[in-house]
């Protein structure tokens, strides 16, 4: 008889040993006994998963490990009375003994799902929810994935078994579900586990499904009520895990529908979620069944960025939309047509998917984003009473870093200047006041140059525009006279921007050449605001005051060109990458400082 043989017979007789001294034990009523024979039974299946682990994929070993798990699975499974007693002492505890089999084979994953559906048939569904979920908190990681199929089918069998309660128990259950998905997400990149990934998301899937069941069953309309709002934070959190998987994403650029998210999109209006009510965040808002407990930010998280992605994949995919029995173009026109409905869609989309998402989900929602700012000045109903800015505006910041950061990372020149142009639009929603603060605010909190640079640029486009529509409106009613007092980018203000990044806040002199995009910008726009004021005949910003004009000389352009010149001065001769580097991105930066210099001496013979 060879060594393997061997093996599996020990091992064979030890298990039907443990069986039965815990079958005689019982019967004789010696609790602790019972108790002892029982644990003797998982060790001995807990030894042989060990012993395959160790074996660093011994064909034999695994062969020996897949009939150790067959007898177990026909002892726990016997009709006999035998069998009964097993079951009853071992539900707490077999799952996540068994399901340590599952990485072993195919056929070893198998028997073990074929043991967890037995048990969630036929023992406590209180106890088989607890024992799952025992199982399920330790078996989800990275490396032990494909363990938690067994037990998500398992899920889906006990939550129908649920009588009593079925609000809470199920409510407890979802975010222990939820972490197999979580962990999935984190495994989708990589090609191994692709199989695994969508067999997981199709486990999960299904518990909507008995979810669904369950609420049908219900004669009490609060209580079938209850479990629809919870059926509907499951579907979108399920949403925005899915939404992360490439392979999924990679839909949209076909405009195709991916399975799992017609099934999701399917449940929406099931469970009394609609398009607007979802975009605008009310649907979620209303939903009063969070889980009190350490996950509740990030599932919240998750909640809010499956709601805006459950709209983006009806945006982009027809299909989907049908299914979830809406109409897109109702929706745009809608939002289109009414300011405050717009922007407060608009301060929802904070939650906007961004850098932890497929790079076709961002040029989605950039699209989306476009069609909604598509309005038409003419036909939108412009109700800014409506609107509490005080409230929306951190919502609105928190949107506008997610789009820089979206726009930073577009990998191509021509998206980054649709996805900034985006950002614009969405900016002159907002009134002149709020628009310059909240430019100010993205300026200081900026983390990089160019998008500062950027941003200084916007700017100066809207002092021309002001500029151009003051000179207009004055000279067309002489009423019109203080108009420039009413908007904050022809006052004083708009030099504190400039000031910004020639004298950051933070102390010390700009970050050069880091900066020097940012600094040539705001060289340019202080400039801009000299000849302008000049040409116009006006002093609105105070620019061409003599206190501002000495403040300038001696506080930012003097000791700017002291800096920069110095740098020129170490880097001119040095013929490294660096050295020439530093060089050409210096000498601009001097030579529009000169020109500010000129003009402000200039100004200073003349200042008012």
């Amino acid at each position: 008889m060879e060594h393997s043989d061997v093996a599996v017979n020990d091992s064979l007789h030890l298990l039907r040993e443990a069986a039965s001294l815990c079958y005689q034990s019982s019967e004789s009523g010696d609790i602790k006994q019972t108790e002892t024979t029982a644990k003797e039974f998982l060790n001995v299946l807990a030894d042989v998963a060990k012993s395959v682990e160790n074996s660093q994929g011994n064909e034999q070993i695994s062969e020996t490990a897949c009939r150790v798990l067959q007898e177990a699975r026909a002892l726990v499974t016997s009709s006999d009375p035998q069998g009964q007693v097993l079951l009853d002492v071992l539900t707490l505890d077999l799952p996540s003994v068994i399901v340590k089999f599952v990485e072993i084979s195919e056929n070893c994953r198998g028997i073990c799902e074929s043991i967890i559906t037995h048990m969630c048939e036929y023992c406590s569904h209180r106890e088989m929810m607890f024992a799952l979920s025992e199982a399920l908190s330790s078996s989800c990681s990275n490396e032990t994935l494909s363990s938690c199929l067994p037990l998500l089918h398992g899920f889906t069998i006990v939550i129908l078994r649920i009588q009593r309660r079925p609000v809470e128990n199920i409510n407890a259950l979802l975010p222990i579900i939820l972490r197999a998905g979580k962990v999935a997400v984190s495994e989708a990149a990589d090609e191994d586990n692709k199989d695994v990934v969508a067999r997981i998301f199709e486990k999960l899937i299904a518990i909507s499904t008995s979810m669904r069941e369950v609420c049908n069953k219900q004669v009490v309309d609060e209580k079938k009520d209850q479990l629809r709002s919870i059926l509907g934070l499951y579907t979108l959190e399920l949403l925005a895990l899915v939404s992360k998987d490439g392979s999924i994403a990679a839909s949209l650029n076909a405009s195709k529908a991916p399975s799992l998210v017609l099934q999701l999109s399917e449940l929406l209006p099931y469970c009394g979620l609609s398009y607007v009510g979802l975009i605008t965040g009310r649907d979620v808002e209303v939903n009063h069944f969070w889980n009190d407990d350490g996950e509740t930010v990030e599932s919240k998280s998750l909640v809010y960025k499956g709601a805006i992605l459950a709209v983006l994949w009806g945006y982009a995919c027809k299909e989907v939309a049908a299914v979830a029995c809406e109409n897109i173009d109702t929706l745009l026109k809608g939002l289109q047509s009414c300011k405050s409905e717009r922007i407060r869609a608009l301060s929802n989309m904070k939650h906007v998917p961004s850098l932890d998402y497929p790079l076709q989900i961002r040029n989605t929602c950039i699209e989306f984003l476009s069609a909604v700012l598509a309005a038409d000045s003419a036909s939108s109903k412009d109700d800014n009473e409506k609107i509490d800015w005080s409230f929306i505006t951190p919502s609105l910041f928190a949107l506008f870093q997610s789009m820089q950061s979206i726009v930073i990372h577009m990998p191509d020149p021509e998206q980054r200047e649709k996805a900034f142009s985006v950002l614009k639009k969405t900016l002159s929603e907002l009134p002149p006041q709020q628009r310059f603060d909240m430019l100010k605010g993205l300026i200081i909190n900026s983390n990089h140059p160019s998008v500062a640079s950027l941003l200084i640029s916007v700017v100066k486009d809207e002092i021309d525009r002001t500029f151009n529509d003051v000179s207009k409106a004055e000279g067309q009613d002489s009423n019109n006279r203080d108009l420039h007092l009413q908007t904050p980018f022809i006052t004083g203000d708009v030099l504190e921007l400039v000031e910004l990044i020639l004298k950051p806040p933070k102390g010390g002199p700009p970050d050069l050449p880091g900066q020097s995009d940012a600094v040539i910008v705001a060289l340019n726009l202080y400039r801009f605001l000299l000849m302008k004021e000049k040409i116009e005949k006006t002093n609105y910003t105070g620019v061409l005051s003599n206190s501002c004009l000495r403040k300038v000389q001696s506080e930012w352009l003097l000791p700017l060109r002291v800096l920069v010149s110095g740098i020129l001065a170490q880097n001119v001769n040095d013929d490294s990458e660096f050295g020439s580097l530093t060089v050409s991105l210096l000498m601009p930066v001097m030579a529009v400082l000169t020109h500010c210099l000129e003009l402000v001496e200039e100004g200073l013979r003349h200042s008012i």
